[in-house]
């Protein structure tokens, strides 16, 4: 009788357990239009921004575009990139040194023929959730592609190190999306990231508690 008894028992327990279990977790859904326009909000974004950062090279951040690709599992952004060379700038310098250290260098020349240069650059990343804020970053976001118009070979590297410095500043200190509390039916503080995902052009980020 006692065995009979337990069997319907155990089974009510299971089946709370699972249900408990799936009431601890929630996938947040993030349309593109609102990666797009929490980008936006941040641009333009350039060297003058960050305080204390030398740079003998201007480099500026605008026009985010976001990139939700189905299976990357992934948040990409495709940002345009202008560099004003030291030339350009008031008071210019005879010689510069780069971000990434090393010799100084002429300023002269520094981007070719010393004129602004125009390009792209496409970031992708996983993101991390800070629960103080419901705040969403990127991390470990690599540049995947970085173009520049009539750039010469030569003068890759020290636009590339300026533009690597600028775009790890910018993705280390700028929330790409805060969740809503109305977007989460838990404590928004107490949740911790479970899982991102890319499905039918949308961002889905599981918070569970």
């Amino acid at each position: 009788m006692w065995k009979q008894c337990w069997k319907p028992l155990g089974l009510a327990c299971l089946l709370l357990a699972v249900g408990c279990s799936q009431s601890l977790s929630h996938k947040v859904e993030i349309s593109p239009e609102q990666v797009q326009s929490s980008l936006a909000a941040s641009f333009p974004y350039s060297t003058d921004d960050i305080p204390g950062f030398e740079s003998p090279i201007k480099a500026t951040l605008s026009d985010p575009v976001a990139l939700l690709e189905p299976g990357k599992n992934q948040l990409g952004v495709r940002m345009k990139i202008t560099l004003i060379p030291p030339q350009e700038l008031p008071n210019p310098p005879r010689r510069v040194r780069l971000p990434g250290g090393g010799p100084e260098l002429p300023a002269a020349g520094l981007l070719g023929e010393g004129q602004p240069r125009e390009g792209t650059v496409t970031v992708y990343g996983d993101l991390r959730y800070e629960p103080a804020t419901g705040e969403l970053f990127y991390k470990n976001a690599t540049i995947t592609d970085l173009q520049l118009a009539d750039l010469p070979v030569e003068h890759t590297r020290p636009a590339r190190e300026v533009v690597e410095k600028l775009v790890a500043r910018y993705l280390d200190q700028t929330p790409i999306y805060t969740i809503d509390a109305k977007q989460f039916s838990g404590n928004l503080t107490k949740a911790l990231l479970q899982s991102v995902t890319v499905e039918n052009g949308k961002l889905y980020v599981e918070l569970g508690l």
